[in-house]
C-alpha cells in the first residue's frame, strides 16, 4: 500500500460509518445507564432553559449566554416524547449522528484518499466526543457547521449561508465561521484568476449580510447577544491561546512525535550553513520562549478550578515558573513542526485561513475552554492531507483518548466536573 492510499479498503467504507455512529450510540447508552443525572452545564444552563420553554415561558432566560434556538427545539421534542433526561440526551445523540452522516457526505464529495479515517477523526475527536450525547448545544452547532461545509464543497453558496445562519442562531459566536466560509469561497473561486468585487459578491452576499446583521446586533446597547453571566462576556484572555496550543499539541501527538527531531535537525543544518553559525536562529528561538514565559497570565477565575482537566496545565503554569518554562519550550519546539507540516500541505492557503479565523474566534472568549477548539480542529483535520500511516495513528489515538474521556464522564462526571 502506498503512503497516499487510504488506511481501509473501499469495502470498509460502511465500517467506518458504523464505527462513527456506533461511538455515539455507545456513549449515549453508557451515559444513560451509568450517569443518569445532569452533568455540569446540563443542570446549570441547558435543562433549566429547556424546562423554561417547555412550561410555556417564551421570553429569553436572563442567565442563558446563547440564543435559545436549541432550547426551544429541545422543548418541542420534550413535549412530544417527554422531558426525561434520556430523551433530551437522545435528541443530542440524534443530532450528532446526523452530523456524522453529513460529514461522510463531505469526505465522499472531496474524494479524500483517507476518507474513512477522516470520518473517524470527526466522530472520535476527543474534545467533541463527550458532548455528542449530552444536553449541550455542541451537537446542534456542529451539525449546522458541518452542514454548511457540506453545501460549501458543492459550491451551493446560498444553502451553505442559510445553514450558517442557523448555526448563528444556535451560538451567536459562530458568526466568525460565516466570515471564514465567505473568505474560503472567494479564495476558491479566484484561485489563479483576477478577482473582482462583483464576482465575489455574487456568491458570498448572504454571508456578508449575516455578518452585518450580527455586527449591528452586537453594537446595540444592552445587546441580548452579549447577555449571560459576567464571567462569560467577550474579552481577550491570553491563557486561551496557551490552552489552544497545548490541546493542538495533544491532539496532533501522532503527527509531531514522528517528525520533531528531523524538523529541528533540518533547522539546525540550515542555520549552521550560514556564516554566523546559526546565532540568529538561536536568538530567535530563545526570544520566542522568553516571550511565552513572560506573557503568560491566567486571569479567569473559572480556569483556577482544579476539577476540570482543561485547567490543570494552566494552574500548574500559574503556580510554577518551572512549569511555565517547560510549557513555553514545548509550545516552541512542537510549534515549529506544526508550522512546517502545515506549510507542506496542498491546501496550506485555506489552512492558513482556518488558523487565522480560529484565533479571531478564540480571542473573543474569555474562558479558556477546549469546547471552543472543536470547530477549528474539525476544519483543520478535514483540510489536512495525511499519509496512510499518519491517518491511522490519529484514528487510533483519538479512539484511545475519547474512550478514556468517555469513561471519565460516564463513571466520574459528578454534578460539576468530569468533562474536560
Amino acid at each position: 500500500m502506498s503512503e497516499g492510499t487510504a488506511m481501509w479498503p473501499r469495502t470498509a467504507d460502511y465500517g467506518s460509518l458504523a464505527c462513527g455512529v456506533g461511538g455515539v450510540v455507545v456513549l449515549y447508552l453508557a451515559l444513560c445507564i451509568l450517569n443518569p443525572y445532569p452533568i455540569a452545564d446540563e443542570q446549570h444552563h441547558h435543562l433549566p432553559a429547556i424546562r423554561h420553554f417547555y412550561e410555556g415561558q417564551w421570553f429569553w432566560p436572563e442567565d442563558l449566554p446563547m440564543i435559545p434556538t436549541y432550547h426551544v427545539v429541545a422543548a418541542g421534542v420534550a413535549k412530544i416524547f417527554g422531558d426525561k433526561l434520556y430523551v433530551l440526551r437522545g435528541f443530542s445523540a440524534a443530532l450528532a449522528i446526523a452530523a456524522v452522516l453529513a460529514f461522510r457526505g463531505i469526505t465522499k464529495h472531496r474524494a479524500l484518499v483517507q476518507a474513512d479515517d477522516s470520518l473517524l477523526h470527526f466522530a472520535w475527536q476527543p474534545i467533541l466526543f463527550p458532548f455528542l450525547a449530552l444536553v449541550y448545544t455542541e451537537a446542534a452547532a456542529v451539525l449546522c457547521l458541518v452542514g454548511a461545509v457540506y453545501f460549501h464543497v458543492r459550491r451551493q453558496w446560498l444553502l451553505s449561508a442559510l445553514v450558517l445562519l442557523l448555526a448563528c442562531l444556535v451560538r451567536q459566536s459562530n458568526v466568525v465561521w460565516v466570515a471564514l466560509m465567505a473568505t474560503w469561497a472567494v479564495v476558491e473561486q479566484t484561485e489563479g484568476k483576477r478577482p473582482t468585487i462583483m464576482s465575489a459578491l455574487r456568491s458570498i452576499w448572504p454571508h456578508v449580510l449575516i455578518v452585518l446583521i450580527a455586527a449591528m446586533g452586537l453594537l446595540v446597547k444592552n445587546s441580548p447577544m452579549l447577555r449571560g453571566v459576567e464571567a462569560n462576556r467577550p474579552r481577550f484572555n491570553v491563557a486561551q491561546l496557551y490552552s489552544f496550543a497545548l490541546f493542538v499539541i495533544v491532539l496532533w501527538l501522532p503527527i509531531w512525535a514522528g517528525r520533531l527531531h528531523q524538523d529541528w535537525r533540518s533547522l539546525w543544518h540550515w542555520a549552521t550553513a550560514r556564516s554566523v553559525r546559526g546565532l540568529p536562529a538561536a536568538i530567535l528561538t530563545a526570544l520566542v520562549i522568553a516571550i511565552l514565559i513572560l506573557c503568560f497570565r491566567n486571569p479567569h477565575p473559572w480556569n483556577h478550578i482544579d476539577r476540570f482537566i482543561r485547567n490543570w496545565p494552566l494552574i500548574l503554569m500559574s503556580e510554577s515558573l518551572v512549569a511555565r518554562v517547560v510549557g513555553a519550550c514545548v509550545i516552541t519546539a512542537v510549534g515549529l513542526s506544526i508550522v512546517r507540516f502545515t506549510l507542506e500541505q496542498p491546501s496550506r492557503r485555506t489552512l492558513a485561513l482556518v488558523w487565522l479565523f480560529s484565533l479571531v474566534f478564540l480571542v473573543a472568549h474569555s474562558l479558556a475552554e477546549p469546547r471552543y477548539y472543536i470547530v477549528p480542529m474539525i476544519l483543520i483535520n478535514l483540510l489536512t492531507q495525511y499519509t496512510a500511516s499518519q491517518a491511522r495513528h490519529i484514528t487510533l489515538w483519538y479512539l484511545a483518548v475519547s474512550a478514556a474521556v468517555g469513561v471519565t464522564v460516564c463513571v466520574g462526571g459528578g454534578p460539576d466536573g468530569g468533562i474536560w
